[in-house]
């Protein structure tokens, strides 16, 4: 649906409620790449909950990360990728980052999600490889170089509701989603029982 169909749809909802329909429409969204999109329509039609820049702190890893670091929640090393020094000096900058994070290290897009365009960097070869270049717009698209952590990886979704949880979920990947990005191995997120020992944690 274009954004134009959207505007459409929705002020034809708002003219359905009439009176109040701030307080009676509630926008959501199940994908993760329409939470901007969310937090737009309800700043443009000035409709209740979190706005767009309110729900950057949860889709822009960038500022997300500087959030938790404020709050002093321990995150990856991470920094933001410098593609002027990716493109003159490859192997310079190879050796900057690994001297920073180690090896090997992530890259990966601040508006990213499902581990597409991510990269799991292991040696200078893979390095020099990555593809960023047939990304449009390379150059104002933010990425980030992160710490690589092994390990289980655990997803974790809530719902609220004027501020305050109404419940949370846990769920276990079942392999690391960069290798279902790759389609190395068809993978999915298993819900875990709220009462067993990784979902307390």
């Amino acid at each position: 649906m274009k954004l134009d169909q959207v505007f459409k749809v929705l002020e034809q909802e708002i003219e359905l409620v009439g009176d109040s329909y701030n307080d009676k429409i509630h926008l959501v969204t199940a994908d993760e790449i329409n939470v901007e999109l969310v937090g737009f329509l309800r700043d443009k039609y000035k409709i209740n909950g979190a706005s767009h820049s309110d729900l950057l702190k949860y889709r822009n890893k960038n500022i997300m990360k500087k959030a938790l670091v404020e709050s002093n929640i321990r995150v990856p090393l991470f920094l933001n990728f410098d593609y002027h020094k990716y493109k003159i000096q490859k192997e310079a900058y190879f050796n900057e980052l690994i001297s920073y994070c180690g090896l090997p290290f992530i890259i990966k897009p601040a508006l990213g999600s499902a581990s597409f365009d991510t990269y799991k960097i292991d040696s200078l070869e893979s390095f020099k490889n990555i593809s960023l270049a047939d990304i449009f717009d390379i150059e104002s698209y933010e990425y980030l170089v992160e710490e690589y952590i092994d390990g289980t990886i655990f997803c974790c979704d809530t719902i609220s509701m004027n501020n305050k949880m109404i419940d949370a979920f846990v769920s276990e990947y079942s392999c690391p989603p960069l290798d279902i990005a790759r389609k190395r191995s068809v993978g999915c997120a298993i819900p875990l029982d709220k009462q067993s020992k990784k979902s307390k944690k």
